[in-house]
């Protein structure tokens, strides 16, 4: 299975849709939330190709939730934007969460900066900001690939 990982796209359409146009199979799309109304804005163009998203602290407005835990490949999965757990000073309080729902992954966003880690047998994966880009990595979002019950991560930067 092969993923597409964004988060914070923050009205850049434009990008969000060439990455996305740039892959011959995308099995799914995640959005992790600020602002989920730019899938709503490419979504039809790519009927072929499902969407989860989650909403964020700018998506006051949507009706998409904060949080959902969706199974993919045998894994199970939080996908939030992360602001309600106070991600930008610390990932404990997530962790927690994920350790209380049994996930084995959580992808979440909000930081604006890319990260990896392994926190108590929880794989956590943050793809970065693609519409307002920390100045040190510049515009990112994840590939992601479900195979053999892994997933293995590349972060790339648009330039």
């Amino acid at each position: 299975m092969f993923i597409l990982l964004f988060s914070d796209t923050h009205g850049n359409t434009f990008d969000l849709k060439k990455v996305i146009s740039n892959y011959e199979k995308v099995d799914l799309v995640i959005h992790l939330g600020d602002c989920v109304k730019d899938v709503q804005k490419v979504r039809g163009e790519f009927t072929k190709i499902p969407f989860e998203c989650v909403a964020g602290n700018n998506d006051w407005a949507s009706s998409e939730v904060d949080e959902k835990v969706i199974e993919l490949g045998g894994k199970r999965i939080l996908i939030t934007h992360g602001h309600t757990y106070g991600v930008k000073s610390s990932v404990l309080k997530l962790v927690e969460k994920g350790k209380a729902l049994g996930v084995d992954a959580i992808f979440f966003g909000h930081t604006h900066l890319t990260d990896e880690q392994f926190i108590e047998n929880i794989h956590m994966i943050n793809p970065g900001s693609l519409g307002r880009p920390s100045v040190y990595q510049g515009p990112t979002f994840c590939e992601i690939t479900l195979e053999n019950n892994q997933l293995k991560t590349v972060f790339k930067t648009i330039i």
